[in-house]
């Protein structure tokens, strides 16, 4: 919460000094420092705007966008494997009262393409932890995107705030074997049926040799006939 309110501090110092960079000099006054208290609107989606005005009427005005969240996150990749770092303004245990406002819980639920929830979420995580591996390797997923959904609980198991939700793309690393569409693919079929195939193909082959055979014989025959003749 503290380096929030910093970063705010910041962005409207700078917002400031770019009005007071673009108005005539001397004609507009500006205070170097605004004090925003985030906690004292709640977490949401804030916007900022900021006017200078010259004597003469001529104005120029910035703004900015920024986000008071409770829980933010962003997964690295690294030699394969995947980590979600999390920065969250923990619970310390104490009595402190900016502490009510604070996360004693994060709980991180994963989710693919279809909607699906993975057999490994959902995760917890709790102070002063940040960081966690995603097993998507040990778990045999493939590779796609993945919705990622993590929501902030206070020590009064109240959430705090919106969930926050982004999506990570997935590398197994291996390449898929295309489907040839040979004789079983797409087919369920059971080692029974295999069997069955097998002697039915089996079965087949066979009476073709035997014809075969058959047919040689009587070639041979009539030739014979032939000769003699």
């Amino acid at each position: 919460m503290r380096q929030i309110k910093n970063k705010i501090i910041g962005m409207c110092g700078a917002l400031l000094l770019i009005a007071a960079a673009l108005v005539p000099v001397g004609s507009v006054a500006a205070a170097k420092d605004i004090y925003i208290a985030a906690s004292d609107y709640g977490y949401g989606e804030y916007l900022v705007t900021l006017r200078g005005d010259a004597l003469d009427g001529v104005y120029d005005e910035d703004s900015v966008v920024f986000y008071y969240l409770p829980v933010y996150a962003e997964v690295t990749e690294e030699n394969g494997s995947y980590y979600l770092d999390v920065q969250y303004d923990a619970d310390d245990g104490s009595e402190d009262p900016d502490m009510t406002g604070a996360i004693a819980k994060v709980e991180v639920s994963i989710y693919d393409a279809n909607g699906k929830e993975l057999p490994f979420s959902p995760i917890t995580i709790t102070p002063p932890t940040t960081r966690v591996e995603l097993p998507f390797a040990e778990y045999g997923m493939e590779s796609g995107d993945y919705k990622i959904v993590l929501k902030g609980y206070n020590r009064n198991g109240e959430q705090m705030g919106n969930d926050y939700t982004f999506t990570v793309t997935y590398d197994s690393g291996e390449t898929p074997v295309p489907n040839t569409g040979g004789l079983t693919g797409d087919m369920n079929i059971s080692k029974t049926d295999y069997l069955i195939t097998g002697l039915i193909i089996f079965g087949l082959v066979a009476i073709a040799g035997v014809m075969f055979i058959i047919r040689s014989d009587k070639r041979k025959a009539n030739a014979k006939s032939r000769r003699r003749e």
